[in-house]
C-alpha cells in the first residue's frame, strides 16, 4: 500500500509548538474539567496524600548539594526533587502535574508523527477522548502525582523518542546517543518503563529491519544498555529497590504470582467498555492489515506490549500491591486510540463513517466512566481522599498557627494529637519555607514505638509520648484532631495550670470524647454513669489510634464496670490481649463477650474466641 498522509489541518500554517502548545492546554483543561465533574469532584490538587509529598521540599531545605543525591538510590528522580522542592510544597506538585500533564502531549504528539496524521478534526477528537480516558481512569487521582519519579522516567523516554526521531535523518549517532543518555536519565529516576521501553523498541526493529538492521537495532540496543547499566549502579550502591533488602519491595519470580498481580491491576484500572474499545480498534487494525498496511498494526502491537509489560515490573512486588499500578500502562494502552485519526485506517472513509466510528468511541469512554463510578467510591479511593482532606486541614492550620507567632520572640512548642499516619513532621525540613523567619524550636509528639527523641529537621525534633513530660519547658502547645484540625491553643503563662489536663492535652481526642473543657482548665474524672460507660468505651477505641494499647485496655475495663451488660468492652479487650499472645487472658474476655451476646448478633465475637482457643 503507498505511503498515505492526511494533509488537512485545522491550523493556516504547519506550527509544530503552537499544535503542542494546544495539545497541553487541552490536557490541562481536562484535567481541571475531570477532576471537578467526575472525581474526586472537586479540582484542588495541590494538597499531599501521603508524606512522600513532602520529599522534595525536605530534600531542598536539607542544606545539602543536589550532588549529594546523585549516589542515591534513583538519583535523577531525586535531583527533580531537589529542584522542585525549591518551590514549596504546593509548587512541587503543581511541577509533577506539569510533567503529567507534558507526557499526555508528548505521547499525542508522538502518536501523531508515527501515523502520519495531521492536525485536524479527527485527530482532537480521539486525542479527546484520550484525555478523557486517562484522566477518568479510576486510580489516576490516587495515584499520578504520588508516583513522581515514574512520570519523570516516562517523560525522560518520550524526550529520548522525540530527539531520535527528530535527529535520525540529520545524524544518526546523535540521535542514537541522545536516545540512550534519556533512557538512562529515565530509568535513573525509576526503573518502572524499562521492560516496556524494550518492548516497544522490539516492535520498531521488527518494523525497520528490511530497511537497515542497524538502524532497526539501535533502539533496543540503546534502552537495553541504559538499563543493564541502572541495574549494575543500583546493584553496586545497594539499592533497596533492587536487593530486595526491603520487604515492602522484594521481587517475587513466581510466575502464578506475577500473572495474579498482573490481571489484578487490568481488573482494577480497565473494564469492559473501555477493553472492548480497544478491541474494536484491533479489529479494524486487523481488517487493514489484510490489505497491506503493516505501520497501524505494529502500531498497535508496540502500544499493546509496552502496556503489558509497563504492568510487569510492579507485577514482581508480591508485597506491595497498589490499586494504582494499575495506572501504570494507561499512557500506552490509551495510545490505541490514536489510529482511528490515522490516514491508514480511515482512507477511503466518507465524513459521516469516521464521526460514526469517533462517535462509538466517545460513547465507550462514556460508558467507562459509568462503569468505574463502583471504583471511584472504593475504600482505596476513599481512604486516599481522607488523607488529602487530613493534610489540607494540618496545612492551613499550622499556617494559621505560625502566623500567629512573634518574629522577635524565641518560642519552643509542643505539637500533639498527630495521629494519622502521613504527614510533614516526618520530612521536617519540609516545614523550613513556613518558618524561616522564626526563632523557634518545635517538638512533635509520636505516638509510635520510638523511644528517645529523633531530629526530624532544622526546626523539628520527634519525642516519645510520656507522662513524665515537662510541659513548663514549653511556651506554647498546640493540640490536633485526628482529621488534622487544630483544637486548641496553649501558650506562657497557661501552661502552668494544665497539670490537670495533661492526660488530655497528650491525647486530644481522649479528651473530647471524654467532655474536657479545655477553655476552662476542667477535667471531670468523675466517670461513674452509664453513660460514662460509652464514653470510656470510645475513649478505648481512641486510645488505639493513638497506638497505646495499655491506656485503651484500662478504659475498656472501665467501660466494661459501668455497662457490664455490654458485649463490646469485653471484646475489645480480649482482642487487644490476643494481640499481646495474652491467649488465657484473651479467653476469658471473649468468653464473655460471647455469652453477652446470645442471638449471635455479631459473629466477630464468636469467631474471635474460635481462634483464640484453636490456638496452639
Amino acid at each position: 500500500m503507498p505511503h498515505v498522509e492526511d494533509k488537512s489541518s485545522i491550523l493556516p500554517v504547519t506550527n509544530k509548538a503552537l499544535e503542542f502548545v494546544a495539545l497541553f492546554a487541552l490536557a490541562l483543561i481536562a484535567h481541571a474539567v475531570v477532576l471537578q465533574f467526575i472525581f474526586p469532584g472537586y479540582y484542588d490538587p495541590l494538597w499531599p496524600l501521603h508524606s512522600d509529598f513532602y520529599l522534595p521540599t525536605n530534600i531542598s531545605n536539607s542544606g545539602l548539594g543536589v550532588l549529594n543525591y546523585l549516589s542515591k538510590p534513583r538519583p535523577s528522580g531525586m535531583a527533580f526533587f531537589f529542584l522542585i522542592g525549591r518551590f514549596g510544597v504546593h509548587g512541587s506538585i503543581a511541577a509533577i502535574i506539569f510533567v503529567t500533564l507534558m507526557n499526555v502531549a508528548m505521547t499525542a504528539t508522538i502518536a501523531k508523527n508515527l501515523l502520519n496524521i495531521s492536525f485536524n478534526f479527527q485527530f482532537l477528537a480521539t486525542y479527546i477522548i484520550y484525555i478523557f480516558l486517562l484522566f477518568s481512569h479510576p486510580y489516576f487521582y490516587s495515584f499520578y502525582a504520588h508516583d513522581a519519579f515514574s512520570q519523570l522516567s516516562y517523560f525522560f523516554l518520550l524526550i529520548g523518542v522525540l530527539f531520535y526521531s527528530f535527529f535520525f535523518k540529520k545524524s544518526f549517532k546523535i540521535s542514537v546517543l541522545l536516545l540512550f543518555i534519556f533512557s538512562l536519565l529515565a530509568f535513573l529516576a525509576k526503573e518502572t518503563f524499562g521492560l516496556a521501553a524494550i518492548a516497544v523498541s522490539l516492535v520498531w526493529l521488527l518494523y525497520h529491519q528490511k530497511k537497515s538492521v542497524k538502524e532497526a537495532i539501535a533502539p533496543t540496543a540503546s534502552v537495553f544498555l541504559a538499563l543493564c547499566i541502572v541495574f549494575i549502579y543500583s546493584f553496586t550502591i545497594k539499592s533497596a529497590f533492587i536487593t530486595n533488602s526491603n520487604d515492602a519491595y522484594r521481587v517475587e519470580f513466581n510466575p502464578l504470582s506475577i500473572m495474579s498481580n498482573w490481571f489484578e491491576y487490568v481488573s482494577l484500572g480497565y473494564n469492559v467498555a473501555s477493553l472492548v474499545g480497544l478491541l474494536l480498534i484491533g479489529a479494524l487494525v486487523w481488517y487493514k492489515f489484510q490489505v497491506k498496511n503493516k505501520s497501524s498494526v505494529f502500531f498497535y502491537a508496540a502500544c499493546l506490549l509496552g502496556f503489558i509489560a509497563a504492568l510487569l515490573p510492579n507485577s514482581l512486588l508480591a508485597s506491595h500491591v497498589h490499586p494504582g499500578y494499575s495506572w501504570t500502562g494507561a499512557y500506552l494502552s490509551f495510545a490505541i486510540i490514536f489510529l482511528v485519526a490515522s490516514p491508514h485506517i480511515i482512507h477511503g472513509w466518507k465524513r459521516p463513517q469516521i464521526g460514526l466510528f469517533i462517535g462509538l468511541l466517545l460513547m465507550v469512554g462514556f460508558i467507562s466512566h459509568v462503569v468505574n463510578i463502583k471504583k471511584y467510591s472504593s475504600s482505596a479511593n476513599q481512604w486516599v481522599l481522607i488523607q488529602e482532606d487530613i493534610q489540607r486541614n494540618l496545612l492551613n492550620s499550622l499556617k494559621m498557627l505560625v502566623e500567629d507567632l512573634d518574629e522577635k520572640e524565641s518560642e519552643h512548642i509542643l505539637i500533639t494529637g498527630i495521629s494519622f499516619p502521613y504527614e510533614p513532621f516526618h520530612y521536617g525540613n519540609s516545614l523550613n519555607n513556613y518558618l524561616s523567619n522564626y526563632d523557634v524550636k518545635i517538638d512533635v509528639l509520636s505516638y509510635s514505638q520510638e523511644s528517645t527523641a529523633t531530629q526530624r529537621g532544622k526546626y523539628i525534633s520527634k519525642i516519645p509520648v510520656s507522662n513524665e513530660l515537662d510541659l513548663s519547658k514549653y511556651s506554647r502547645i498546640w493540640l490536633f484532631g485526628n482529621d488534622g484540625r487544630f483544637i486548641y491553643l496553649f501558650k506562657n503563662e497557661k501552661i502552668n495550670d494544665l497539670f490537670p489536663l495533661k492526660k488530655y492535652i497528650l491525647f486530644p481526642e481522649v479528651g473530647d470524647v471524654l467532655g474536657v473543657n479545655f477553655l476552662s482548665f476542667t477535667s471531670d474524672d468523675s466517670l461513674t454513669s452509664f453513660a460514662d460507660g460509652y464514653k470510656l468505651l470510645n475513649a478505648g477505641n481512641t486510645y488505639l489510634i493513638y497506638q497505646q494499647t495499655d491506656l485503651a485496655i484500662n478504659a475498656y475495663k472501665q467501660s466494661a464496670r459501668l455497662i457490664p451488660d455490654n458485649p463490646y468492652p469485653w471484646y475489645m479487650i480480649g482482642i487487644e490481649l490476643e494481640k499481646q499472645n495474652k491467649l488465657e487472658e484473651a479467653k476469658t474476655y471473649l468468653n464473655k463477650a460471647v455469652e453477652l451476646d446470645p442471638g449471635n448478633l455479631n459473629e466477630n465475637f464468636r469467631s474471635a474466641l474460635m481462634r483464640v482457643t484453636s490456638h496452639k
